[in-house]
């Protein structure tokens, strides 16, 4: 169900929007958390969204989530490796033209 209206649950989207707001200040603006935590602002993807309850989404929604999370971090990974293969290569060609020289 969605989020029910009633008064009883501080979790309203204004309240959550401006909450999650705040964390990701607080966590970007902090050089501790900041190189260690990625921030995945999902919030207006999931306005009037099916809920599991007034803030959480369903189980099937964060796998959903959780998968499309690890292909991009493979994908960066797989980026990430040809670029240090590269970089090794022009370091290697450099080393070689040197060496002829």
């Amino acid at each position: 169900p969605n989020a029910p209206d009633t008064d009883d649950f501080p979790q309203k989207v204004g309240e959550q929007r401006h909450w999650n707001e705040l964390m990701e200040k607080v966590l970007g603006e902090d050089n501790l958390f900041r190189e260690k935590v990625t921030i995945l602002n999902v919030f207006e993807g999931t306005v009037g969204k099916k809920h599991k309850d007034n803030a959480h989404m369903p189980a099937d929604w964060n796998k959903k989530l959780s998968e499309m999370y690890m292909e991009l971090m493979d994908i960066l990974r797989d980026d990430e490796v040809a670029a240090r293969e590269r970089r090794t290569d022009k370091v290697e060609n450099i080393a070689e033209a040197e060496a002829r020289k």
